[in-house]
């Protein structure tokens, strides 16, 4: 899903694409899928970091909901 709904590196510099992985067969999925992204032609996906999960600092309120705020109500529940 994270793919899916998400263009890293495309529409802005400001912000960087990551997945934090909280052990080894959560990394394995994520490369596993981030390969398969690349390998579709979704080259975008490259610019995506996998990197070890550490402290969570939630965001300001002006950033939460970045994607809902930009396009108005998404609906991710097909997915």
């Amino acid at each position: 899903m994270f793919f899916r709904g998400h263009t890293p590196g495309v529409s802005s510099r400001q912000y960087r694409s990551a997945i934090f992985v909280h052990d080894e067969t959560q990394r394995a999925i994520a490369e596993a899928m981030k390969a398969a992204m690349i390998e579709k032609g979704k080259k975008w996906c490259q610019h995506t970091a996998i990197e070890d999960a550490s402290i969570f600092y939630r965001a300001e309120d002006y950033h939460q909901h970045y994607m809902k705020n930009l396009f108005g109500t998404l609906n991710f529940a097909s997915t």
